[in-house]
């Protein structure tokens, strides 16, 4: 969303990740503890402002609108659509994904 805003990696683990991760242990000490806790303020102003959040209210809201509308429209596939549907649904991929295999989404990707 907004590319450098927390600068590079290095800079973002030395001025954020690091500081963060040393005042959540147990043995850390008072001034790291509150030194992490800083760290999570900036970094929490900076973020905010690109994250979605939803209340309970908003949740309401979307409950009361009317139910989704669905249309199918079938259309012809041209000669070579079709050759390359079949081909599609011959191939492994889609085969081991019908068998249940543990890649099936791998056919859809």
């Amino acid at each position: 969303v907004f590319p450098g805003r927390l600068g590079t990696l290095p800079a973002f683990e030395s001025e954020f990740a690091d500081p963060i991760k040393r005042g959540g242990y147990a043995n850390a000490r008072p001034m790291q503890v509150q030194l992490a806790f800083r760290c999570a303020l900036v970094l929490r102003d900076l973020i905010d402002p690109y994250l979605l959040r939803r209340r309970k209210k908003d949740v309401r809201e979307v409950s009361r609108m009317p139910g989704k509308t669905e249309q199918v429209l079938f259309c012809r596939l041209s000669g070579r659509q079709r050759s390359l549907y079949e081909a599609y649904l011959k191939s492994d991929d889609v085969v081991q994904a019908m068998r249940g295999s543990n890649r099936s989404f791998r056919a859809i990707t």
